[in-house]
């Protein structure tokens, strides 16, 4: 994952590190997973935070366009979780 439709993902780590929070994002074709530490003062922002990698993932083309080669998913929602290696990742 490149970060989000409107963050990079320099741009994650930097609001991520504001907050205090650690977050772990992971998903796959049945589900998504979000694990979030953060002072309780902070918990909104980084749910808030949580909600946009998981909702507005931006990724590279060329990793789409091995998925659709590959005749794995295409949808909009299918694409963010025929790429599941991608999704995984760890903002601290």
């Amino acid at each position: 994952m490149r970060g989000t439709k409107s963050k990079t993902r320099s741009q994650i780590q930097e609001e991520a590190k504001r907050l205090q929070a650690q977050i772990d994002v992971s998903s796959g074709i049945d589900g998504a997973t979000a694990i979030i530490e953060t002072v309780q003062a902070n918990l909104a922002g980084a749910l808030r935070l949580a909600a946009e990698i998981l909702r507005q993932p931006r990724f590279r083309k060329a990793n789409l366009s091995r998925c659709a080669s590959s005749g794995l998913p295409t949808s909009s929602r299918d694409e963010r979780a025929a790429d599941a290696g991608s999704l995984a990742i760890s903002v601290s």
